[in-house]
């Protein structure tokens, strides 16, 4: 009945040009707005028409435009997504949820192992509640390397410096020169709510175990030693004289996670998926388990 409040009173004729008398519908209910009716009715565009701009000035069309897909409740994505029916959750819909135990998490693993994949799909699929440490170190920086973004790029005598005052939980030296991993750093994203995950070598482990900083600790190991060289060779960017090394430091690496107490989680990187929710189920499990 609606419709014929909205409606005229009377229809031209397309033949003739003319108006021809109707039955004028009854009188709408007390306090409806046939204006607004009118106004609502004639704003209303399909889907397809309802353009909105990007920030570069382009089209964007609902319900797929990549920006507002977010906020537009009938995306079948988001559908899909928040009934549980996507493999994995989608980053622009995940809502950060802090583990119940949001202590650093210490990865270590030889080189060409996959560390850095599994983090990355964490971060990936939790884009609001983990990061990676930015380490310090007194090199220079390489080209296109930004400071505070991969390294803090810092002095001799500031590095020193923090050292004298304990403002590392670990540090190294290597090539000439020193890279280590600074407390405030790791304080000031822990006040953020974040938590912090920490890549770091075999001896940098040695040094976190040593002292009180709290941290759970997961070590990523290859198949098999043999994958892992053919994973190292694969890459085809280094040369016969640094596989050796990192093969040989592999080993030591290996040998070193064999020590019981040491990691709290081996994660055997064979297959990506189900080393992925190895990692995933440790870090979020609770505290009781």
């Amino acid at each position: 009945m609606l419709a014929h409040w909205a409606r005229g009173s009377a229809a031209r004729s397309p033949a003739h040009g003319h108006t021809r008398a109707t039955k004028r519908a009854p009188p709408p209910p007390a306090g409806f707005n046939l204006a607004a009716t009118r106004r609502s009715r004639s704003l209303w565009r399909p889907p397809s028409k309802r353009l909105r701009l990007t920030e570069n000035g382009h089209p964007c069309v609902l319900p797929h435009c990549p920006i507002l897909l977010n906020a537009h409740p009938h995306s079948s994505r988001r559908a899909r997504y928040e009934r549980g029916e996507t493999k994995h959750a989608d980053p622009r819909f995940a809502a950060a949820t802090v583990p119940p135990d949001n202590r650093p998490i210490v990865v270590s693993g030889p080189s060409g192992v996959g560390k850095g994949t599994l983090y990355n799909l964490l971060f990936q699929r939790h884009p609001e509640t983990f990061t990676l440490s930015v380490s310090h170190t007194t090199r220079s920086p390489r080209d296109g390397e930004q400071d505070g973004v991969h390294y803090h790029f810092v002095p001799m005598d500031h590095f020193e410096d923090l050292i004298g005052r304990d403002g590392f939980v670990e540090h190294a030296k290597f090539g000439g020169n020193r890279y280590g991993t600074s407390k405030m750093t790791i304080e000031e994203q822990t006040k953020k709510g974040k938590v912090v995950l920490l890549d770091i070598e075999m001896e940098g482990v040695k040094q976190i175990k040593q002292s009180d900083f709290p941290a759970r600790y997961v070590f990523i190991s290859p198949p098999s030693f043999e994958t892992l060289e053919s994973r190292l060779r694969g890459r085809g960017t280094e040369k016969e004289e640094s596989i050796q090394k990192r093969l040989a430091q592999a080993k030591n690496e290996l040998e070193y996670s064999k020590t019981p107490g040491v990691h709290d989680l081996i994660i055997v990187n064979d297959d990506l998926e189900k080393a992925y929710k190895e990692f995933e189920d440790f870090v979020y499990k609770p505290l009781d388990a």
